[in-house]
């Protein structure tokens, strides 16, 4: 009797273990089906400018907006990240203009820094960085560095300030036109753009 009483709990107790296991791997799938498959990503990374960031599946540089300054002055350049296609990009250039083109790209800008200012300071100086109400700047972490995080500003949606040994990175994406918004385009792909940045020797 004891024997049956013994077997009959073991029996309760594996079935027990099993729908756990069952409902674990229920939840799992579940989670899976919502993140849904993550996208590859490929580097991009440039010698001139000395960064990198890992681009998603379909996002490129875009060689129209991207441009060097030979003017002497603190900029040193910017290269910008769209998902349009090139065609895609010059028909929205011609019609409605350049504010659609750079809707919903990520932006990396280098600056000349010779008086080593940090990266608070550089954001926080409206001559340097521009200036708009409602903007929220704060301390943040990219790459390593101590950087300063410019939500709402003047020229981007969100920008990190990244100083590295006399150069002032500006890193950020512009979500301001949402009409303008590419259908494939998310935010999420902006923010993964930006969140892999990494400065380069």
């Amino acid at each position: 009797m004891s024997q049956r009483r013994q077997f009959t709990r073991f029996t309760l107790f594996v079935a027990f273990v099993a729908a756990v296991i069952a409902i674990a791997a229920l939840g799992v799938t579940a989670l899976a089906a919502t993140r849904g498959p993550v996208a590859p990503t490929a580097a991009y990374v440039s010698q001139t400018l000395g960064y990198e960031v890992q681009l998603p599946g379909g996002w490129r540089r875009s060689t129209t907006l991207s441009a060097l300054v030979r003017n002497g002055n603190l900029k040193l350049g910017h290269e910008v990240f769209t998902l349009r296609t090139i065609a895609d990009e010059t028909g929205v250039l011609t019609d409605p203009g350049p504010g659609a083109a750079w809707s919903y790209v990520a932006v990396v800008e280098q600056w000349r820094d010779p008086a080593g200012w940090t990266a608070m300071a550089w954001a926080t100086d409206p001559l340097l960085a521009g200036w708009a109400q409602g903007q929220v700047v704060e301390t943040a972490v990219i790459d390593g560095h101590v950087a300063a995080k410019v939500t709402n500003g003047p020229r981007f949606s969100v920008a990190y300030y990244v100083q590295d040994n006399g150069r002032m990175f500006v890193v950020g994406y512009k979500v301001d036109a949402p009409d303008w918004k590419p259908s494939a385009a998310t935010e999420a792909d902006l923010r993964s753009i930006v969140a892999s940045f990494h400065v380069t020797p």
